[in-house]
């Protein structure tokens, strides 16, 4: 696989974290929330161990990831960029919530459980789960019979 693509792949995902902490921070108009900090780690972690998850068993995704495929509908274009969007709106609304106190406080130990359940289904949903990843190559089966290879 080619060193450059990848390099490429690691800084867009380094970008839209980076991108994440600033609608987060510059929407809560404060950089003292540790919330928003364990929100990033936690997106952080988790993106670059699926990246090299990816990049151990399949190298090729990293490239169906960056560019969307030749023959991608409209539709499927349409639906990406409406997540992005929603994504970003997510993260500035949490910031103005935050500024602005709409939710109130939630209680400290609720906020520390939520760090592993995010973790836990990031790893789930977006690293082991979708059909992206074949979770039969990840763990040593075979694509027949399901049996070890």
């Amino acid at each position: 696989m080619n060193t450059k693509l990848i390099v490429i792949y690691f800084l867009y995902d380094l970008l839209s974290i980076f991108g994440m902490g600033v609608a987060l921070f510059w929407s809560a108009g404060q950089i003292d929330w540790w919330a928003a900090w364990a929100a990033v780690a936690v997106m952080l972690v988790c993106m670059m161990a699926i990246d090299i998850v990816i990049l151990r068993f399949q190298p090729d995704l990293l490239v169906e990831r960056m560019y969307p495929p030749k023959d991608a509908k409209n539709w499927d274009k349409a639906i990406m960029s409406i997540l992005r969007l929603a994504q970003l709106a997510r993260y500035i609304l949490a910031g103005l919530d935050q500024r602005y106190g709409w939710t109130g406080g939630f209680p400290l130990a609720i906020q520390l459980a939520a760090i592993p359940a995010c973790v836990l289904g990031y790893a789930l949903l977006d690293g082991l789960w979708p059909p992206t990843i074949s979770s039969r190559k990840l763990f040593g089966f075979s694509s027949i019979g399901g049996t070890p290879s």
